[in-house]
C-alpha cells in the first residue's frame, strides 16, 4: 500500500521524469514491457523455425514425415512452439488494447 508521504515522492518524480501522470508513466512501462515480451516471444518461435525449418504450420503438418528428431522431442517442441503462438497472440492483443 502506497502511504501519502510515497503518493506525493512518486507524482513529483513522474512529472520529474516528464510524464503528466502516473497513468501516462504506467502505460508507457506496460508498452516497454510488453514489446520486451513479444521479443522475447519472437526469439522462442525463430528458435523453432530455424531447428525444423518451417513455420508452425508446416511442422503441424509434416510432423510425422520429421525423422531428424525423435517423437518425444517433436512432441515437447511442438507444444512448446504453440504455447509460444499463443503467448505472442495474447501480448499483441494486449498492445493493440494498450495503442488506441
Amino acid at each position: 500500500m502506497v502511504v501519502t508521504s510515497q503518493r506525493f515522492a512518486l507524482h513529483r518524480i513522474v512529472e520529474s521524469l516528464g510524464f503528466s501522470s502516473i497513468d501516462e508513466f504506467a502505460l508507457d512501462q506496460a508498452l516497454k514491457k510488453l514489446f520486451e515480451e513479444v521479443k522475447k516471444s519472437n526469439h522462442r518461435i525463430e528458435f523453432f523455425e530455424k531447428k525444423y525449418g518451417m513455420s508452425y504450420e508446416e511442422f503441424s503438418k509434416n510432423f510425422h514425415a520429421i525423422d531428424e528428431v525423435e517423437l518425444f522431442e517433436k512432441e515437447d517442441d511442438g507444444m512448446e512452439w504453440r504455447t509460444e503462438l499463443v503467448v505472442l497472440r495474447n501480448l499483441e492483443k494486449d498492445l493493440a488494447e494498450l495503442s488506441l
